[in-house]
């Protein structure tokens, strides 16, 4: 299997899980710009690797603080190195960040946000490095 990673800035990355088969009993599990912290570390199970990524039918949905939501398709996101800061899943404005991830498991799947249910096949899958949609009451 393989680890997907996302940070508050919204730097998103899938690292194989050989990797983190080492002898030393820590090791750093991502690199991290300055004031960026990891926000979610999710298993992939059965993914299958390809050169451009990983290729699963299915999709993460990242949440911004200020209520924007992006579905990127899986296969969007690079397989990269552990050592690798990673590659931007979603465009934020300025003084926002990621605070929730979603790995939607079918087509029911829903979260209740501003009192309000939130299908995540709702929201349009886009490619990732957007800002996304901003969901109201």
């Amino acid at each position: 299997g393989s680890l997907l990673f996302v940070t508050a800035q919204a730097m998103v990355k899938i690292v194989e899980g050989s990797e983190f088969i080492v002898q030393k009993k820590t090791v750093a599990a991502t690199k991290l710009s300055a004031g960026d912290k990891v926000i979610a570390v999710e298993y992939l199970q059965g993914s299958k690797q390809t050169e451009g990524g990983i290729q699963a039918g299915g999709s993460i949905l990242i949440q911004s603080e200020e209520g924007y939501f992006l579905r990127v398709p899986l296969a969007d996101i690079s397989l990269k190195k552990k050592t690798a800061i990673g590659m931007r899943g979603m465009s934020l404005r300025e003084g926002d960040s990621d605070i929730h991830v979603y790995l939607p498991k079918g087509a029911e799947d829903s979260i209740i946000y501003k009192e309000k249910e939130l299908f995540f096949n709702k929201i349009k899958l886009m490619s990732r490095d957007k800002k996304g949609v901003k969901v109201r009451r």
